[in-house]
């Protein structure tokens, strides 16, 4: 079981891009190598075990997201993470739920991708094999105007082509990729709009971003894209079921 905590765990900080300290660590080796068991163990017992302070293991279960250490013990518990393919049911469930309502600003700019020459998307490595599909969905649920660019050189020519008249879509899940960004500036200097999908908040994208929307962050449990998949998939119903749901 306890591999499978430690699993759970690490599901937790990927997700939640929790940036953990030394002491946050330790606790999290104990955990792996099975130094402490968490489910039987009060905050005295680990901090005796680990020669730790009550308040250093309670920070810890807070990190994760969660009110103090019994409300972190309650979710172990609860949670169905005895089973091989959990972890991958709780990363999709991850995506759909952070997903689950698109702000009011991003779901009217979907609304007028049609208004715009052209809608250009951006991605480099993993995210560019998204800026791919994004093209293609996009054309195929009706939009006549999208282009894609996914290597440094082609992503160069196109910024070069944009104006005013244009929009950006520039897709990276960390937000900082330098060929990405360069080629975001200089679409900027175009004068194009630009609106940046990433799992990072103030991000070089955002920063440079017209409009933002966040993604959560894939973990190793799933595919890079799933994340800026399902959010396509989000902007494609909206776009083929804009005047019902207008």
């Amino acid at each position: 079981m306890n591999n499978f905590i430690y699993e759970y765990i690490n599901f937790l900080i990927q997700s939640k891009n929790v940036k953990l300290s030394e002491i946050d660590l330790l606790i999290l080796a104990a955990i792996k190598n099975e130094k402490i068991d968490i489910l039987n163990s009060t905050t005295n017992d680990i901090s005796k075990a680990l020669f730790l302070s009550k308040s250093a293991i309670t920070r810890f279960a807070q990190k994760l997201g969660f009110n103090g250490f019994s409300d972190f013990k309650y979710k172990l518990k609860s949670e169905e993470i005895n089973t091989r393919h959990s972890l991958v049911d709780l990363s999709y469930k991850q995506v759909i739920d952070n997903l689950n309502s698109l702000p009011e600003e991003i779901i009217n700019l979907i609304y007028r991708l049609d208004s715009y020459r052209k809608v250009c998307v951006f991605g480099i490595g993993s995210s560019g094999i998204a800026a791919k599909e994004y093209n293609y969905r996009l054309n195929e649920s009706g939009l006549s105007n999208v282009h894609f660019a996914d290597e440094p050189y082609n992503l160069f020519i196109e910024s070069n082509k944009l104006n005013e008249k244009d929009l950006v879509l520039a897709l990276s899940i960390s937000g900082e990729n330098d060929n990405l960004i360069d080629n975001v500036k200089l679409a900027i200097d175009k004068g194009a709009c630009i609106w940046g999908i990433s799992a990072k908040r103030k991000s070089k994208l955002e920063k440079l971003s017209d409009y933002f929307l966040q993604v959560p962050y894939p973990t190793k449990s799933i595919s890079k894209i799933i994340p800026l998949i399902y959010l396509l998939d989000l902007i494609c119903y909206y776009l083929q079921n804009s005047q019902d749901i207008h």
